[in-house]
């Protein structure tokens, strides 16, 4: 028995009726979630051979450093503070900083295990390890984000020296002339370092 054209159309218009209900349904509570692809510094970290889950870590400690040293996300794993000063992440669980752009040149190598001439380097660990807050040159004070422990590593020219200050810009600690570093530094009550004296 074959169906007229008007019972077609009434038929589509039900099947219609009950897709435009059902889509409704889940706008009302929620399609299930699908995972989107990461985005941004996180889809670069991801490309450079990081795990999904270690490159939202990153981004994660990326984003309380940029709390707290502010300036600009230049790449997965880098802040430029300006002036030639920076912050390099290291990757939740691993010793040092890695080059996670491929060579483009946002990664600083002047920290990595110690200061190369012309840095002054802070270090989240003891030993030169972990992520680290880099003056390069003299220009300008930097914000240390680290709590407690640590160390840094003095190797800006020309013999200078640098200031530690508290939150409150009270001097704490001045470096002896460079070459100078510290294995085993405190953090504690440092929150911002100036070169150069």
């Amino acid at each position: 028995m074959t169906q007229s054209p008007h019972h077609e159309r009434t038929t589509i218009r039900r099947a219609l009726a009950a897709l435009a209900g059902a889509v409704m349904l889940l706008l009302a509570f929620g399609a299930p979630q699908v995972s989107a692809a990461p985005q941004g510094f996180t889809a670069q970290a991801v490309a450079a051979g990081l795990t999904t889950s270690e490159a939202t870590a990153l981004q994660a400690e990326v984003d309380r450093y940029l709390a707290k040293t502010g300036g600009t996300q230049i790449a997965p794993n880098v802040i430029d503070l300006g002036r030639g000063n920076g912050v390099q992440v290291a990757v939740p669980g691993e010793r040092q900083p890695r080059d996670l752009t491929h060579g483009r040149g946002a990664f600083i190598p002047g920290c990595v295990g110690g200061a190369d001439p012309d840095y002054f380097c802070a270090y989240e660990n003891s030993s030169y390890t972990g992520s680290h807050v880099y003056l390069h040159g003299c220009p300008g004070g930097v914000a240390i984000p680290f709590g407690s422990g640590g160390s840094w590593d003095n190797y800006l020219n020309n013999s200078v020296k640098v200031r530690m200050y508290d939150n409150f810009s009270t001097l704490i600690y001045t470096t002896p002339n460079s070459h100078s570093r510290d294995a085993t530094a405190d953090w504690t009550p440092i929150y911002r370092v100036q070169g150069c004296f």
